[in-house]
């Protein structure tokens, strides 16, 4: 009776850690299903939307390598240093940064992004990872792993929109077609410049953009959930193997 009262415990816990994730991805079908809804699928194109050259509409940069003999600081500064692994899952993760010294960044300062600009990983596993750069990270430095992609013109595309359109199947079809596999898989800078996107009105743009960061806030609000959800399951085992529970 006693191991059949702790199994129920420790299965409602899980079953609610569970509910919280399915809930995430969810969310994630909603934003696909938005564009979709809005913009029909880039594939078939039955709204006949016209295609741009990414290279058109947006200046494509790279990042810069440590110079040579420099290595990260030892402590938090004023330069974090923003690096590929840094990009993951549409976000950039501030919680394993590195740091620069103000002589460090004096060498590289020209290779700063700036809050808003659209980022892309073009070296390594998690090539074709996207993430916009947050108020924190402003004039962060970039490595030379990833690109930044710098809207030419803000009256016909919105950075926000093209941070989503980059997600799209569409576009990560595009980007697969184009990597390099020679010795380590690598997305030059003139492929990048190739991809394919569709501009819709900047008032559909803005309408879909703001829906999407009403999903997403809600998507934050879960993922909240989710942590403190996978917090007490673990609490709740703990207990369970010391006999507490």
């Amino acid at each position: 009776e006693e191991q059949k009262r702790i199994a129920a415990i420790l299965d409602a816990a899980d079953l609610h850690r569970q509910k919280t994730k399915d809930l995430l991805d969810k969310y994630d079908e909603l934003s696909q299903a938005l564009f979709l809804d809005m913009f029909g699928d880039p594939v078939a194109n039955p709204k006949g939307h016209k295609f741009w050259r990414l290279g058109d509409v947006c200046f494509v940069k790279g990042g810069k390598r440590l110079p040579k003999g420099e290595k990260f600081a030892t402590s938090k500064t004023n330069h974090p240093y923003i690096k590929a692994g840094d990009i993951k899952n549409e976000i950039i993760r501030n919680d394993n940064l590195e740091y620069i010294t103000d002589e460090t960044h004096q060498l590289i300062k020209n290779y700063i992004v700036n809050e808003g600009d659209v980022l892309i990983t073009v070296v390594g596993a998690n090539i074709g990872e996207v993430g916009i750069t947050p108020k924190e990270l402003h004039k962060a430095n970039l490595t030379e792993n990833a690109n930044k992609l710098l809207v030419k013109n803000p009256d016909l595309l919105l950075n926000r929109f093209l941070f989503f359109q980059l997600q799209t199947m569409f576009l990560k079809q595009q980007i697969s077609k184009k990597i390099m596999a020679v010795g380590v898989p690598k997305l030059a800078i003139f492929r990048i410049e190739e991809l394919l996107i569709f501009l819709p009105s900047l008032a559909e743009q803005q309408i879909f953009s703001h829906s999407i960061e009403l999903i997403r806030s809600q998507k934050s609000q879960a993922e909240q959930s989710l942590q403190k959800a996978e917090e007490l399951f673990q609490s709740l085992l703990q207990k369970a193997f010391k006999g507490e529970l």
